[in-house]
């Protein structure tokens, strides 16, 4: 498996593989050697890692992957999503969030982000470019990294 994904999928693949053998399932494992799950703690620039995961589970993972680390968050949640405990969960790892700013009905109002992110004391920014010297994630639903992606991609012609 590609060594830029998180600990965690190499686990849950390892699982998957020991569970076909021990069901007696004629399945050739070398199609595993190639996975390619993209936006799963996917690392796409040296310091820089995507996340498509959006709930308190992910959260979870994502702490324990950048144990001992400060990152800047770019990040927007779905309105019907835990967006508060996600942001709790993360506290530990996070430098500053920069909310990436999406036109979607379905996404929760910026001012109620700000508001979780001042009685966490989580520092806010906005965002402006990427710099070679900081670490980021990427983080919340697939509509976030793809506009994040997008905007890399616009930015670096």
């Amino acid at each position: 498996m590609n060594e830029k994904f998180a600990s965690y999928l190499k686990t849950n693949l390892h699982l998957v593989i020991e569970a076909i053998k021990e069901l007696n399932i004629d399945l050739d494992l070398k199609i595993f050697d190639e996975v390619k799950l993209f936006g799963r703690c996917q690392k796409i620039a040296p310091n820089i890692t995507i996340d498509v995961g959006h709930n308190p589970l992910a959260a979870k993972v994502l702490v324990s992957e950048f144990k001992n680390k400060k990152i800047n968050l770019i990040y927007n949640s779905y309105a019907d999503k835990d967006y508060k405990q996600v942001l709790k969960i993360l506290k530990p790892i996070i430098k500053k969030i920069i909310i990436l700013e999406l036109n979607d009905k379905r996404v929760v109002n910026k001012n109620n982000l700000l508001e979780i992110c001042q009685s966490l004391n989580i520092i806010t920014s906005t965002f402006e470019k990427v710099e070679d010297d900081e670490e980021y994630l990427v983080f919340g639903s697939f509509l976030v990294v793809e506009k994040f992606i997008k905007n890399m991609e616009f930015n670096e012609k």
